[in-house]
């Protein structure tokens, strides 16, 4: 099977789409090498340096709160990573879930403590959350995963206290959307044959 060619004798699938001819690509022209990040000043929080500073502030949780975490995390099942972690969702009434990780040999099936607590909080509750505890046995204050923080933009107001933590004693408040800013929300789904208010 012979391969098609253009009339310059060029695979076609070798061209560049139009608007990206060879050029120079590099400081004569401002832009930065291949791989090269941006540089320039941003502002970054001692604790996590990948959000800035004012949305991560060193405040630790009330102290039965941040026992009640921690007391959670000892129920963890964790035989494969070892790294058990404690969730604690209070709601707006004052009501308290709890909720641990619980790993499966299947790791797509091992669920997260704030997951555990805030779908408990969700299907037992009355009223919503009003702050979420997380603690760990980690170097920094323990973050939530990406599926977590989804989960927490779907059931819990957006400013809600968030109070992540070590067993050390370090603590950092911050709020739901710092943790997930621009989440995808029911309203992405209103007027696409959803049940979305």
């Amino acid at each position: 099977m012979r391969k098609e060619t253009s009339s310059e004798g060029q695979n076609p699938a070798d061209r560049r789409p139009s608007g990206r001819e060879d050029r120079p690509v590099g400081p004569e022209d401002g832009s930065r090498e291949a791989g090269e990040l941006p540089s320039g000043p941003k502002a970054r929080s001692p604790d996590r340096g990948d959000l800035p500073e004012a949305r991560w502030i060193r405040e630790a949780p009330p102290a039965a709160w941040a026992e009640a975490a921690r007391s959670a995390r000892d129920r963890a099942y964790v035989p494969y990573s070892g790294f058990a972690v404690g969730a604690l969702v209070v709601t707006t009434d004052g009501r308290a879930f709890f909720g641990a990780n619980v790993e499966n040999a299947a790791y797509p099936a091992s669920i997260c403590a704030e997951r555990v607590a805030l779908v408990k909080a969700a299907t037992e509750g009355e009223t919503p959350p009003a702050a979420l505890v997380v603690v760990a046995d980690s170097a920094e204050p323990v973050t939530p995963c990406g599926v977590c923080r989804q989960v927490m933009a779907e059931l819990c107001p957006p400013e809600m206290p968030v109070y992540l933590g070590n067993l050390a004693g370090d603590w950092i408040r911050t709020t739901v959307t710092a943790l997930l800013p621009g989440a995808f929300g029911k309203e992405a789904l209103s007027g696409h044959g959803g049940r979305a208010e």
